[in-house]
């Protein structure tokens, strides 16, 4: 049933209600759905226009534009509140009416948690409906309510609209909960992802100062270096008489007064580019990053090319256009989350497309240099606290594992990387710093680092010598001297592997026991011996990645949640601010005269997270207080 308040026009088909009605009937409800239609995304700046609250019985349709929704204050900020894409309502509630969900399931992050791997599953509202109950709702009335003019009335189609958006969001919940979350014992991840989609908001929400002059400057500078390393790589064509076939015969002349071109290679195209490698080089196939890394101390050509494509980088992704993400209204930058990767991680930004006019920036690639960052600033009177687990992936293997010398190292404090390198070499620990001439300028030290963080992401021997530059059967070699020494880590790690071959799926760390799903797993069959052997091999690689870099996410996601929680209880939002949450790095925007008192608490709130996940190995998290953003 459709009630309607706060309508400018008699619809004979939606009794009208009052807003005492609404709340008596949201107050004997426990479980509640809400929608909001807004006059447009950026939510600094545009209104609520319609409200709606109910259940699969009772849909209340309020238009905000006469009536407040102030009355529902208590009743949001205590209920189970339904949603689809919660951080979207969120930020509307929260910057047109200041209140704050605390306890929400969002039906979009219940899919995601649910099929967790799988491609092209969809998970629009829309997508979802037709899905579980057989129903098709026309999205197309959406983008009406942003050209409503004047305090134009609601359309009889547009009220139905936003009525079926919570009608069927109880029903949603249930057939999620029944048929997928509980059938594979995902109450817990669930729960965490909804409460850590509460902090995504707020971090979406708060945004970050931004520096625009300081960032222009940046970008100036990057856009000289662009083109003198472009002027670099001309002259080593100019200067090599095996690439005199890419100079042109006379001068090219520019109609625009600039230097003249004397080479015929456009460097940011990767086709000319590897007519020029396949000279120097024939064995070059292509010219990713990883082939020209392997080959930059042998060609001072490709060296400055990967140079001259980290400037382009600066300059495309990183340049003069990055001030547009500068809010006008908010005066502050402000990014987007996609809540759940494969692996559980986050990603963040978003680009603009014909349904989203917003574009995000990626705040999670911001150059980890301080020049970059530091263009991000606290507002007068506050400061930055950074914190972030030291180590957090090899702790967890640690945990895993439960090697021995691991566990042994990290609760003495030891240098665990240098551990390893001496006895992989079977050398004392004071020379694990050494660069011995067989390692081409890497130390000891460095080989067992390189391997300690490889493992995390299922690196092969071939990928150990494609990064330290060395030789096949040396890295070979050095992994089998490894697992020779830490047999346990290697049991953990083939177990992971043999796990998802086996059963199409892995698991992270308890609690939370995220699934993610290898959902071709069952087709196995149907390949070919060499395909399956390929696609095999790719899962192994998954299963030993993804209980590491996921249980990762849950820790840093758990301790988001316990952030927002403590910052809600303790009504501290006049102090404390979630600005940045940067891989296993959480950023908070404090108020000078609580700065102190503030990092013992998410210092205590971050190893309590960590101490959830891992139990036999203590986290470390380092931390810095500054008046800029800084790695």
């Amino acid at each position: 049933m459709i009630y309607t308040v706060g309508s400018t026009t008699i619809l004979h088909q939606f009794p009208e209600v009052t807003m005492g009605v609404v709340t008596d009937y949201c107050k004997s409800k426990d479980v509640l759905a809400i929608d909001t239609e807004t006059s447009g995304v950026d939510w600094n700046s545009k209104k609520i226009l319609m409200f709606q609250i109910g259940d699969d019985d009772s849909q209340f349709v309020i238009d905000t534009r006469n009536v407040s929704i102030d009355p529902l204050k208590e009743i949001l900020e205590s209920k189970l509140i339904l949603a689809h894409n919660v951080k979207f309502d969120y930020k509307f509630i929260l910057n047109n009416y200041g209140i704050r969900l605390k306890n929400v399931w969002d039906t979009m992050l219940a899919e995601c948690v649910i099929h967790c791997g799988k491609k092209n599953v969809g998970y629009s509202l829309n997508v979802l409906c037709e899905r579980y109950l057989g129903e098709s709702l026309n999205k197309s009335t959406r983008s009406q309510f942003s050209a409503l003019k004047n305090g134009q009335p609601f359309t009889i189609e547009q009220i139905k609209y936003g009525a079926k958006d919570i009608e069927y969001l109880t029903i949603l919940r249930n057939f999620q909960l029944n048929n997928g979350i509980k059938h594979n014992n995902l109450e817990e991840i669930m729960n965490l992802e909804n409460r850590a989609a509460l902090a995504f908001a707020e971090i979406e929400y708060n945004g970050m100062s931004f520096d625009t002059e300081a960032w222009l400057k940046l970008a100036e500078q990057a856009d000289k270096s662009y083109i003198e390393k472009e002027k670099e790589l001309d002259y080593l064509i100019l200067s090599d008489p095996r690439l005199q076939s890419f100079v042109l015969p006379g001068i090219q002349t520019d109609l625009f007064g600039a230097e003249p071109k004397k080479t015929s290679v456009l460097w940011s195209s990767p086709t000319q580019v590897s007519k020029v490698l396949q000279v120097l080089d024939s064995t070059i196939e292509n010219t990713n990053m990883r082939e020209l890394f392997k080959r930059q101390k042998k060609y001072p050509l490709i060296k400055t090319l990967i140079d001259y494509r980290k400037e382009g980088k600066l300059v495309t992704t990183y340049g003069k256009d990055f001030i547009k993400h500068f809010n006008k209204h908010s005066q502050r930058v402000h990014t987007l989350f996609w809540q759940i990767l494969n692996t559980g991680r986050v990603s963040s930004g978003q680009r603009r497309s014909k349904t989203n006019p917003n574009q995000a920036p990626n705040m999670q690639n911001i150059p980890a240099i301080d020049k970059y960052r530091n263009c991000f600033k606290a507002r007068n009177g506050w400061k930055i606290v950074t914190m972030d687990y030291s180590g957090q992936e090899l702790r967890l293997i640690a945990q895993g594992s439960q090697d021995p010398i691991w566990l042994k190292a990290f609760k003495e404090g030891k240098d665990v990387h240098g551990m390893v390198a001496a006895l992989i070499f079977n050398i004392d620990i004071s020379r694990v710093r050494n660069k011995p001439e067989f390692l081409r300028g890497k130390s000891y030290r460095d080989v067992a680092k390189t391997i300690n963080f490889g493992l995390a992401y299922g690196m092969s021997y071939m990928k150990l010598a494609d990064t330290l530059n060395i030789p096949q059967l040396d890295a070979k070699e050095f992994i089998d001297r490894y697992f020779n020494q830490l047999p346990a880590i290697k049991k953990f790690l083939k177990s992971l592997g043999n796990y998802g071959k086996r059963n199409g799926y892995i698991k992270t760390f308890k609690p939370f026991r995220r699934i993610r799903w290898f959902e071709d797993h069952e087709n196995l069959d149907k390949m070919t011996n060499r395909d399956r052997m390929i696609r095999l091999g790719e899962i192994e690689r998954a299963s030993k990645n993804t209980p590491i870099q996921g249980s990762g996410a849950d820790m840093i996601k758990y301790a988001l949640a316990l952030i927002i929680e403590h910052i809600n209880e303790y009504k501290f939002h006049d102090k404390v601010k979630i600005v940045s949450q940067v891989h296993d790095e959480i950023s908070c925007e404090v108020r000078d005269d609580f700065t102190d008192d503030w990092v013992i608490v998410q210092e205590t709130l971050m190893l309590e997270a960590g101490k959830h996940i891992c139990k036999d190995v203590d986290m470390v998290v380092d931390y810095t207080i500054t008046q800029e953003w800084s790695k």
